[in-house]
């Protein structure tokens, strides 16, 4: 579809495309002194699921933290200084004063993908009832389904969840919102309930995860640092920050 033509809707991936680090999960590794190299490798080859992925990374966690409890605290000031793209905020924001809606599809952190959204919307009148995280709304806890009855909102946020207590103390268990090497079975899912045609939409990703839903989109869009296989799945390639986007979306 020629640029700015009958888009509707971006779907942009979050860790590698919003933010400057691939992995959200790994800064908090490295923050605590840890890593989860051998789980990836296990995740990769589907030796292990999402859900003992992100538990063996809590576990990880609290064996570096001297076996003691997980403070959220800790966690959260950890993704409060991940860097983002120099252009997210002001992409996001003309993508939303444009007319067009965003989707969030990640195997990153909701608290992340809520703190960039709230960067977003700190100038902008937008209802709250228009931000909506699909874990909120779940069939299920925790059962990755895409068909939540949210609706269409301008704003809908797909990611994984770190259970936190009263006392905010982080559980050894986590809430899968998004199955990573399955975006497209969920991408697809949210398009039928939002009643779009994949050419209405359009896709953005800097890693292998993300290319099937590149490659099923409208315009499917690689970001200036990403995967070389990602920039062959995609039909552009950004040469700069987030912001060249939008003349491809006529804003």
């Amino acid at each position: 579809m020629p640029p700015g033509q009958g888009y509707r809707l971006v779907v942009f991936d979050m860790d590698g495309t919003l933010t400057v680090p691939r992995s959200c999960w790994a800064e908090i590794h490295a923050a605590f002194g840890s890593n989860n190299d051998e789980g990836l490798g296990l995740y990769l080859k589907g030796e292990i699921t999402d859900q003992e992925f992100v538990e063996l990374d809590l576990r990880l966690w609290r064996e570096a933290l001297g076996g003691g409890p997980i403070p959220g605290a800790r966690v959260r000031q950890v993704l409060e200084a991940i860097a983002l793209d120099p252009g997210t905020v002001e992409t996001l924001r003309s993508i939303l004063a444009g007319g067009l809606d965003i989707v969030i599809l990640t195997g990153g952190l909701d608290l992340l993908a809520l703190r960039i959204v709230d960067l977003v919307l700190k100038e902008m009148d937008l209802p709250s009832d228009q931000v909506v995280v699909a874990l909120d709304h779940a069939l299920e806890p925790g059962v990755v389904t895409g068909l939540e009855p949210i609706g269409s909102p301008r704003i809908e946020i797909h990611a994984n969840r770190l259970v936190i207590d009263k006392e905010d103390v982080i559980s050894g268990r986590g809430l899968v919102g998004v199955i990573a090497k399955d975006k497209g079975t969920l991408f697809s899912k949210i398009l039928k309930r939002r009643g779009l045609e994949p050419e209405e939409v359009v896709t953005v990703g800097d890693g292998p995860v993300d290319i099937v839903i590149l490659e099923a989109a409208g315009l499917g869009v690689a970001v200036a640092d990403s995967h070389p296989r990602v920039v062959e799945a995609a039909d552009v390639q950004l040469d700069g920050d987030l912001t060249r986007i939008l003349p491809l979306l006529g804003l």
